[in-house]
């Protein structure tokens, strides 16, 4: 996804805007880069940095080595950080390149980037987080980046150290595991056919906080199975592990696909295009929402 899916404006306009606590943090231009990586990886707070900085002046190590010796990060966090720095993902088997378009993590310093903190922070801030517990995120009509925003959205959230699941139920036409660099592989439809199960589906661990399931083989028959009491089920059971599910579903015009996992979620954050989506299909699906009871919890507007 190129930068012409940049994220514009979103609604609601709830809450105030975190800008990243890690953003807030002043720390000597040598340290600087790494601890605001492992303050947005989740390794530690910005509370943190005082007493690392302290321990790091009076035995003259770096940053990286004074966290490590103080017990607040293991090896694995810095070398996931410094890897990030690099623009490569990494984990004990191996590394793997960035995609340009997973903003929130390749370019966090970029304006796009905190775009999607902002809108992370209005939900997290909108009824108490309850948003973010199950939210659906759903294009209005195709080309509007709902993976893209759905990707950016999971990440971001994760960077606050809650433990995230994203789910792909795009089961007609999944552009999320090119999104994320990755391979096709086994994933939802395999876990709701009975062939695998959920923990055997899950992608490679790559990203600190981060779980992905992918959509899988592709559906002829989509709707029995986002309708089944399987698909209700695995997801369902999927919030006593995380702290937030995020489910990408794709464009909500043109099948009913989309309504189904909005009758689940109850949350929807809608995404549509500037200048491309018209004000009747956005009515229409806010209609058919409210068939659903649903909410709809925000708008995002791409280009």
């Amino acid at each position: 996804m190129t930068s012409e899916a940049a994220l514009a404006t979103e609604t609601p306009q709830t809450g105030s805007d975190d800008s990243s606590q890690a953003d807030k943090t002043i720390l000597p231009e040598r340290s600087q880069t790494l601890g605001d990586t492992l303050i947005r990886m989740g390794c530690i707070t910005p509370d943190d940095v005082p007493k690392i900085l302290a321990y790091s002046a009076r035995t003259g190590k770096k940053f990286g080595v004074a966290a490590l010796a103080l017990g607040m990060v293991a090896k694995k966090d810095i070398n996931a950080a410094l890897s990030i720095q690099q623009g490569l993902f990494h984990d004990d088997r191996h590394r793997v390149k960035v995609p340009a378009s997973l903003i929130t993590l390749h370019s966090p310093h970029t304006e796009e980037a905190e775009q999607f903190r902002r809108v992370r922070t209005r939900l997290v801030t909108k009824s108490e987080g309850t948003a973010l517990r199950l939210l659906c995120v759903s294009g209005v009509g195709a080309e509007t980046a709902c993976s893209f925003v759905a990707a950016n959205l999971a990440v971001a959230v994760s960077q606050l150290g809650r433990k995230v699941l994203l789910v792909d139920s795009n089961l007609r036409l999944s552009h999320m595991n090119q999104l994320l660099g990755l391979r096709p592989r086994m994933g939802l439809t395999d876990v709701v056919r009975g062939t695998c199960n959920v923990k055997d589906a899950y992608a490679p661990g790559l990203i600190r906080n981060l779980t992905y399931l992918p959509a899988g083989r592709p559906s002829f028959n989509p709707q029995e199975l986002l309708c089944s009491e399987k698909y209700a089920t695995t997801i369902m059971e999927q919030m006593d592990h995380y702290d937030s599910v995020i489910v990408n579903t794709g464009d909500s015009l043109d099948t009913a696909d989309a309504q189904l996992v909005w009758a689940l979620t109850k949350s929807v954050l809608l995404v549509a295009r500037r200048d491309r989506t018209r004000t009747p299909d956005i009515r229409k699906i806010t209609s058919l929402m409210t068939e659903c009871r649903a909410q709809l919890v925000g708008t995002v507007m791409t280009r």
